[in-house]
């Protein structure tokens, strides 16, 4: 629906309510992270006005004002999805996600900011990226009128506080932003802006110069721990990977026509998997799957037997006077290249992973199977989330079988930031509770049990449970 008062008035509404966001979100201890999920009407007025935003019907200044205001709404609106945590480092894509801008455009942070700096290097000390080695957020939302004096008044503001820009007049040392090393070209003369912007002027010259570390800590209210929730719908960008062991143990036992126990089959499988970002907004990977089984053991047995890792064959008679091949085997059965990607840029909360199992030579599986996994997530509240999954396993060569579609939901809750608890379910009839604990931020361990409800018409006449453990090392 069109904007009731027509595209002119849309530079000037969308400041409006920017500044009524920066007047619950902003305190001069720091961003309030959490309050935005209180704000949803707010924010949603404030997404429909970007929906239909024409910026090409705009003048220049009522263009660059509202990109300004769009490039901190997202900011904090994209931090708040994934709030509480500790920096936007911590973030994958931050910087590279697209994001809406306007009723036809996509463009990420970095492309903003690129598009807003252009023949204007003073924005780069305007922008706040959520972190405390950003110039800090402004508490005011930019309108066209002044815009070019309301910019510059600001970057020279910035310029001379003492925790951006840091002096010691006795060793004559000077400490500026990484900013200027990172946008270097855009300032042509980094000492000529300074001799011209900072209150000390030409007496700069005297000082020994050097770049400051950024700070990438979150410039929140509440300084926070550096044990992120992994969520699954991420992207991981250049230069970071995850590996992770998934190991898997599925016990079945098999009864007779008389609801009596007849015999156990385990399935162990241990899934070692490799997941590498880009700077392109994909990911790629490698799964190597290794597989013990024990089959027609005694009901009596342990589930546990394939982690005995053996191979063999051997008859044993059983108490209903029967004669059976229990059999035992394992090895190395398939490698697994994947892609990982955002399929609909405006939803960057679903992402789809195809992976293709391809056969080594052994005597287990020999199946070829395509495993197109389809991910959803959803945030609720600050220790809540919901995880979705539907995928397909696809077994077609060499015999073609009928695929299986899964789906799966996990609710997990977050008692501390570093251990979750969840409830998955892979409807109609498997149910099971499981646990992550990050025991340092890199690395994080899991556990899962799941239960087959006994229902005969979907699972004939066998009773499944599966015993699970994953270990997990990411870089991000």
């Amino acid at each position: 629906m069109p904007y009731l008062f027509g595209q002119n008035s849309i530079p000037d509404a969308f400041q409006i309510q920017m500044q009524h966001f920066l007047d619950v979100v902003r305190t001069n201890a720091g961003v309030d992270y959490g309050r935005v999920e209180e704000e949803r009407a707010l924010v949603q007025h404030m997404d429909s006005l970007i929906a239909e935003a024409i910026p090409a019907k705009w003048d220049s200044l009522a263009r660059k004002s509202y990109f300004l205001n769009v490039y901190h709404y997202l900011v904090i609106r994209s931090i708040a999805e994934r709030y509480p945590v500790s920096s936007v480092k911590k973030i994958p894509q931050f910087f590279k996600r697209k994001h809406r801008i306007s009723r036809d455009t996509y463009l990420s942070l970095d492309q903003l900011e690129k598009q807003l700096s252009q023949g204007d290097p003073k924005i780069h000390l305007v922008l706040n990226c959520g972190a405390k080695g950003c110039p800090p957020l402004a508490p005011f939302a930019f309108g066209s009128r002044e815009l070019d004096r309301v910019l510059e008044q600001y970057a020279i503001e910035v310029l001379n506080l003492p925790n951006f820009t840091k002096l010691d007049t006795i060793t004559k040392r000077l400490k500026i932003s990484e900013i200027f090393r990172w946008y270097e070209g855009d300032f042509v003369n980094v000492k000529d802006f300074f001799f011209r912007h900072h209150k000390l002027g030409g007496t700069l010259a005297d000082y020994q110069w050097s770049y400051d570390e950024y700070d990438w800590q979150l410039n929140g209210l509440k300084e926070h721990d550096d044990f992120d929730p992994y969520i699954v719908t991420d992207l991981f960008g250049a230069g970071q990977y995850e590996v992770k062991i998934f190991n898997s143990l599925y016990s079945q036992i098999d009864f007779d026509g008389m609801d009596k126990p007849n015999r156990l089959n385990n399935y162990f499988s241990s899934y070692i998997q490799f997941l590498m970002g880009t700077d392109k907004g994909v990911n790629y990977g490698l799964d190597a799957v290794f597989k013990s089984n024990t089959l027609n053991m005694s009901p009596q047995s342990s589930a546990f037997l394939p982690l005995t890792f053996q191979n063999g064959e051997r008859e044993k008679m059983y108490g209903d006077g029967q004669m059976r091949m229990q059999k035992q085997q394992y090895g190395w059965t398939h490698l697994g290249p994947k892609i990982k990607f955002i399929p609909f840029k405006s939803f960057p909360n679903i992402a789809l992973q195809n992976t293709l199992y391809i056969p080594l030579p052994n005597d287990i599986d020999v199946q070829w199977v395509f495993f197109p996994q389809l991910f959803y997530n959803k945030p609720i509240g600050l220790r809540s989330q919901l995880f979705m999954e539907a995928s397909i396993w696809a077994s077609f060569a060499p015999e073609f079988r009928t695929p299986i579609p899964y789906i799966k939901a996990f609710y997990s809750y977050f008692p501390i930031r570093r251990w979750s608890v969840y409830a998955m379910g892979t409807f109609p009839v498997e149910y099971g509770i499981g646990t992550k604990y990050q025991v340092i931020p890199n690395l994080e361990i899991e556990f899962l049990y799941s239960y087959f409800l006994p229902i005969r018409s979907i699972l004939g006449d066998i009773q499944p449970r599966t015993f699970n453990l994953g270990v997990r090392w990411s870089k991000f």
